[in-house]
This record gives C-alpha cells, sequence and structure tokens, in this order.
C-alpha cells in the first residue's frame, strides 16, 4: 500500500473518531451496538478463487449512532495461523506462521429507526487488509458495500442478516486486485 493511501486513511480515522466521540458525548441515549459475525465468503483475482466459511465468528464491530437513522461502525478481523509440513523422507519439519488482518469503517444508513422492528440498512464501507509473516509484511486499501436487515430477537438483542461486496486494490507484488462477494450472519447487543 502506498505510504500516500496509509496517510489518508489515517487522517479519516483522525477526523472521524474525535467527532464521533463528540456526537456520543450529545446524544449519551443513543445504543451503542456491539456485534459479532460469522461469514460465508467468494473471493476472485485473477490467478486465485477462494470461498470460505467462517465459525462462530469472523469479526468483531461497534456501532455508535450518531442520529436515529445512522450509525459508524468500525470493525476487526484477525487471524493467526500456524502451519508446520514434515518431510517424512528427510525427517526435517518446515514451519511458517503470519498474522493476518481486515479493519474497515462503515456509516450504516437503517431505513427503519426502531429497534423492536425488522430494520433494513446500506452499509458503505472502506478500509485496510494486511498480513505479516516470516519477515514479510503487506497492505491493501479495501472499499465496498452491503445490504443487510437487523431482526428484533429480546429487548437488547438482534440477528444481523447481511450481503455484500468488497473490492480489494493491487498492490503489487504482495497482492493483485480481487473482488469479495460475502453473505454474513450475526448477532448485535445493544448497549443503553
Amino acid at each position: 500500500m502506498t505510504t500516500g493511501l496509509l496517510t489518508k486513511l489515517a487522517f479519516a480515522v483522525g477526523v472521524a473518531v474525535p467527532a464521533l466521540l463528540q456526537a456520543q458525548r450529545g446524544a449519551s441515549n443513543r445504543p451503542i451496538e456491539l456485534g459479532i459475525d460469522a461469514a460465508l465468503t467468494y473471493e476472485s483475482s485473477d490467478n486465485v478463487k477462494q470461498t470460505a466459511l467462517t465459525l462462530p465468528v469472523s469479526k468483531f464491530r461497534v456501532g455508535f449512532f450518531m442520529t436515529d437513522a445512522v450509525s459508524l461502525e468500525p470493525s476487526v478481523s484477525l487471524q493467526y495461523s500456524r502451519t508446520t509440513i514434515e518431510n517424512p523422507v528427510t525427517g526435517n519439519d518446515r514451519t511458517s506462521s503470519g498474522t493476518s488482518y481486515d479493519l474497515d469503517f462503515s456509516l450504516l444508513y437503517h431505513f427503519a429507526t426502531d429497534r423492536t422492528h425488522s430494520q433494513p440498512f446500506i452499509r458503505p464501507f472502506f478500509g485496510i487488509r494486511g498480513f505479516n509473516g516470516e519477515g514479510n509484511s503487506a497492505s491493501q486499501a479495501l472499499f465496498g458495500g452491503a445490504i443487510g436487515v437487523k431482526a428484533p430477537i429480546a429487548t437488547r438483542l438482534a440477528a444481523r442478516f447481511e450481503f455484500g461486496v468488497t473490492h480489494f486494490a493491487e498492490d503489487e507484488p504482495e497482492f493483485e486486485s480481487s473482488n469479495r462477494i460475502f453473505g454474513s450472519f450475526g448477532l448485535s447487543f445493544f448497549v443503553r
């Protein structure tokens, strides 16, 4: 990822977080939404096609309601993996490990503001995906959009269903551009 793109992303976060905190101070009766999601994804690029099912949790999100209909929602996904390959002929092992992450910022618009009924929404987002492992690291910008619905289960609990698409920008040599189609199911817990 270019330094300019990282700088712009850091600037956007630096501007958004203080504004968000100020909006929350003025709206102390608005809920905060804590959520977890499982996901089914299909990602394709020129040379790679990948399908993944992540259960029970693929990401954690926090929604800050700025108005009754609009919320700002950062989310994070973090994965660590370690692989050991044994060679039965030589008796030698080869081990590799790494950490990958997705960090994104969303702006949800809810078409209905009453949480006691289903709430359809749209969610444009942008963020960054990256990895670090074996002395190598890289990151790439991402952006996309989703549509979904929150369905109440209890007073402070809702099910969340979402379908969307993500575009990952090219960052050679580590990442080529790719597109992901996803469906997710999650739970939202409302604080306040």
